[in-house]
């Protein structure tokens, strides 16, 4: 999977959510969405964001700590060249801030990684966590 570091979110269509400092839930996303300035600065800022572009097969994530933002981007296409080493298992989540949206379906990724406690095999070992969109039931 290709992760890369970003300052923004583009504007596109997009299914999820953002949650600003001054809210009480967060503002939820089903569609066109006109992006979103990453400045640390700014007030109020993004707490948290999970954002899936289904079209590009893009996930985004935006974690706010200590005055500083954690923000990616996944592209989920470089995921699906049938990369031996890694296991993806799916997650969900429930919602107890967004009741239209009450479960939350993520990817979880483990990587192979040699383990000197284990005679120097390759064990997985967690890796990212990617939103990949909401579901109205708890059957994917």
């Amino acid at each position: 999977m290709k992760t890369e570091e970003i300052n923004n979110i583009p504007e596109g269509l997009y299914e999820g959510y953002y949650w600003l400092s001054d809210a009480d839930k967060p503002v939820v996303i089903n569609g066109s969405f006109d992006g979103l300035k990453l400045d640390p600065d700014d007030n109020p800022f993004v707490i948290e964001a999970q954002l899936f572009d289904r079209k590009n097969n893009k996930s985004f994530s935006v974690k706010y700590t200590d005055g500083r933002y954690y923000a990616y981007r996944y592209d989920l296409t470089a995921t699906e060249s049938n990369n031996k080493k890694e296991e993806v298992k799916v997650q969900k989540y429930c919602s107890n801030q967004m009741s239209d949206h009450p479960w939350l379906y993520f990817h979880q990724y483990w990587r192979a990684k040699s383990d000197e406690l284990c005679e120097g095999m390759d064990v997985l070992q967690p890796a990212e966590i990617v939103f990949v969109g909401f579901k109205t039931t708890d059957k994917r």
